[in-house]
């Protein structure tokens, strides 16, 4: 079963799009409605996670009508599971925090020779984030070894069908994780991991996977 670290997909106030729910796989239609409760307007980037708080808390409201007006509690685990739940939508599965070399992860649950990662971006907006992302393999969780560095040039995956492509060149490894060498905001779409011998499952879907992403200033609702 995938465990998660994570907030969920943002819903821009006024505005109606798709919601993921990672503990079913499964994708709501969030609906223009309008809430019994407004939470209060939240504008800066450096205020990402009470603004990303906000904006899932309305989601839960306009999909789930939750009693009271208020949505149930949802705990960061659910986020980093929507980098690998099978959903693209051109939005952000995942959503870490602003921080210093921020990171996302999948541990396949055990290890395989690789031989590509595909790598979708989030295309609505700030696609330039990724822009320098490192690709790095492991087997034990701790110690790393990077296998690509993105040269800055943007990509994205759903609207131009152009998602990034490494070749993992064969390596054995357990663990999956995405890195960005700067301080910022890392968030894609979803992350697609395929083994060496040619087969087109993904192997970050299988059951036994489990995603995180990091965060030193991590949050919950």
């Amino acid at each position: 079963m995938t465990r998660v670290m994570a907030a969920a997909p943002s819903v821009a106030l006024g505005s109606g799009r798709m919601m993921r729910t990672h503990g079913g796989n499964m994708v709501l239609a969030v609906l223009l409605i309008a809430a019994a409760w407004a939470p209060p307007a939240v504008a800066a980037e450096s205020d990402w996670p009470q603004r990303l708080q906000v904006e899932w808390q309305r989601q839960l409201l306009r999909a789930t009508g939750a009693p009271g007006g208020r949505p149930t509690g949802v705990s960061t685990p659910s986020d980093a599971a929507g980098g690998c739940d099978g959903v693209k939508n051109g939005g952000f599965g995942f959503h870490t925090n602003q921080e210093s070399g921020p990171w996302w992860q999948v541990d396949l649950g055990a290890k395989a020779d690789l031989g590509r990662i595909v790598i979708y971006n989030r295309c609505n907006t700030a696609s330039e984030r990724a822009a320098r992302l490192h690709v790095m393999l492991g087997d034990d969780g701790k110690s790393w070894r990077t296998v690509y560095r993105h040269d800055g040039k943007v990509f994205h995956g759903l609207t131009d069908k152009k998602p990034l492509v490494v070749s993992a060149k064969g390596e054995s490894a357990q663990f999956v994780r995405i890195r960005l060498p700067e301080n910022t905001w890392l968030h894609l779409d979803e992350v697609e991991v395929y083994s060496a011998d040619g087969a087109s499952r993904n192997l970050a879907l299988k059951p036994t996977s489990t995603c995180l992403w990091y965060t030193r200033t991590a949050w919950r609702m």
